[in-house]
């Protein structure tokens, strides 16, 4: 199974840094999060991978240009017709398509631009800029399991700030104080995504996952939510999609692992 990474928006929102470089090219250690996300699918057996380029994509094409080399220990000799020698090589046995789908295009704008790449099998779908600890093999057997076309990772956000209650009698005594609370219980898409094999609806649930709204690429919109359970560590819920510009209604369900994280 292959493994899409979209790695071409301009990250607005760690600008300090995106302006220098694209959002997953940010190190966490000396590694990027890129670098990162693709080793925890590694480690799971998923070496395929497609990154959806865009915003400064020539920095991620020269990191990977350049990896089989910074990875390996190697005899430049130059009295030799300046030969090279490879002594040791330690770099994962990645095979990666780097393809650029555009600056500003939306998600489904960029899985179509990689549509050739993809074969006729499901996929998985993540960001370039979140981390988790998601079991990747219960997701797929999740995803099997449920019959559905689509499987989404999500979580709830902790609160950025103390929430206050104020007394319902005079509106200026504090109730009650929570320290950084879980958001108006929202759950928001966290990634690690399982598609199906690429259809001409494919793209359209892709962007509805990623922005939540319509798009230039997407006309779906959520009719009503059909089922919602709870289980004791999976929180599932199926949500009818309907595109209406042609019939592509399919079913896709939310998935949520005991403690995703995103960056």
């Amino acid at each position: 199974m292959k493994t899409v990474i979209l790695a071409g928006g301009m990250g607005t929102r760690i600008s300090e840094e995106s302006h220098l470089r694209p959002k997953p090219m940010i190190e966490i250690g000396s590694d990027p999060i890129l670098w990162h996300i693709m080793k925890y699918y590694s480690f799971f057996g998923f070496h395929d991978f497609i990154i959806c380029c865009g915003y400064k994509g020539y920095m991620i094409k020269e990191y990977f240009a350049d990896y089989y080399l910074h990875r390996s220990d190697v005899t430049f000799d130059f009295s030799h017709e300046n030969a090279l020698t490879i002594h040791n090589n330690v770099a994962e046995p990645w095979r990666v398509t780097l393809v650029d789908t555009g600056i500003k295009a939306h998600t489904g704008d960029r899985i179509r631009s990689i549509r050739r790449y993809l074969d006729d099998e499901a996929f998985m779908l993540t960001y370039g800029d979140g981390v988790s600890d998601i079991d990747l093999h219960k997701l797929i057997q999740q995803h099997k399991q449920s019959n559905k076309i689509m499987t989404i990772s999500a979580v709830q956000p902790k609160g950025r700030y103390g929430v206050l209650e104020l007394s319902k009698d005079d509106a200026v005594t504090v109730a009650s104080f929570k320290e950084k609370a879980t958001e108006d219980r929202t759950w928001i898409n966290a990634g690690f995504m399982i598609m199906p094999s690429y259809t001409p609806y494919a793209a359209c649930i892709a962007s509805f996952s990623g922005a939540s709204r319509t798009s230039s690429s997407c006309t779906c919109s959520i009719s009503r939510v059909l089922l919602s359970r709870s289980f004791s560590k999976t929180r599932i819920i199926a949500i009818l999609m309907i595109s209406a510009a042609e019939p592509c209604i399919g079913m896709f369900i939310a998935t949520r692992s005991p403690k995703p994280r995103t960056l």
